[in-house]
């Protein structure tokens, strides 16, 4: 009979590997239940460009595709010079009105467009009727660092941007979003919040597509790789928002774990001892 023999750090491994797989499994990388309720929309980009939640399927648009993206699956690939975005078909979802949400997204950026929030600047998301007056609003980063938001409803133009400014460089991967609860809006970069400003103004309904990589209207298209773009109904508390990228550093470790325990099977059925 063959033998197995098992010491303990072979054992703790072991458990620590059923203890990371079922975490990834259930834990949704840290997100909780009240977050993945309050999830109405997401496009991870992972080779497609539909929406795993809503079933807002979004369509590729002047060539738009796919590139590396984080934790071995796929993002959105974007050219700003050949004007690339994804368009998703307008829904009632996001007419949100006075109503609380959410928006985020992982961004890495291939060059970032100096323009203003006026411009488009480096449009994440909009809903844009068009130029002008017409009703809209739009999520972008901009060039010195802050996130910016811009409102249109009925002619009234309101420009919202963060209080503080974090720059990140080209070729980074960075979390940027923005909740609303009342009139607050809170801005976020890579779980840090850029602060926080306050304007009643109500979202309109619009009748336009979603636009993700910019703003609705042909400007301020972004230059770079998007991952994981998602609205929620909710706005979302700082450390819900912390919960949306997992740590590179767990996965790391459970990915470690998880090969030991391949390995282990491995061993123990094709040479019968299984030592560390």
């Amino acid at each position: 009979m063959n033998e197995i023999r098992v010491r303990v750090p072979r054992m703790k491994s072991l458990l620590s590997a059923l203890c990371c797989g079922l975490v990834l499994l259930f834990s949704g990388f840290g997100v909780s239940a009240d977050v993945r309720a309050a999830t109405i929309a997401f496009w991870s980009g992972n080779g497609n460009a539909n929406d795993s939640v809503g079933g807002h399927n979004g369509t590729l648009e002047n060539g738009a595709g796919f590139a590396a993206g984080q934790f071995g699956q796929q993002a959105f690939s974007l050219n700003s010079g050949n004007s690339q975005y994804i368009s998703v078909p307008d829904s009632t979802a996001w007419d949100f009105a006075g109503n609380p949400f959410s928006i985020a997204m992982l961004v890495n950026f291939t060059s970032i467009s100096g323009g203003g929030l006026g411009s488009g600047g480096n449009a994440l998301m909009g809903h844009d009727e068009g130029g002008g007056p017409t009703n809209k609003w739009f999520f972008s980063y901009l060039s010195d660092g802050t996130l910016g938001f811009h409102i249109n409803n009925g002619g009234s133009g309101v420009f919202l941007t963060s209080p503080s400014a974090s720059p990140v460089a080209p070729g980074t991967w960075n979390l940027f979003a923005i909740t609303r609860s009342g009139s607050t809006y809170t801005f976020y970069e890579n779980s840090t919040s850029l602060g926080t400003v306050v304007d009643s103004t109500a979202l309109p309904a619009i009748a336009a597509p979603l636009t993700i990589g910019q703003t609705g209207e042909g400007i301020g298209f972004v230059n770079g790789r998007l991952q994981n773009v998602q609205i929620f109904d909710t706005a979302l508390s700082a450390s819900e928002v912390a919960g949306l990228v997992p740590e590179p550093s767990t996965l790391a470790g459970c990915a470690v774990a998880l090969g030991s325990l391949v390995m282990y099977r491995f061993r123990r059925r094709y040479r019968g001892v299984a030592d560390g």
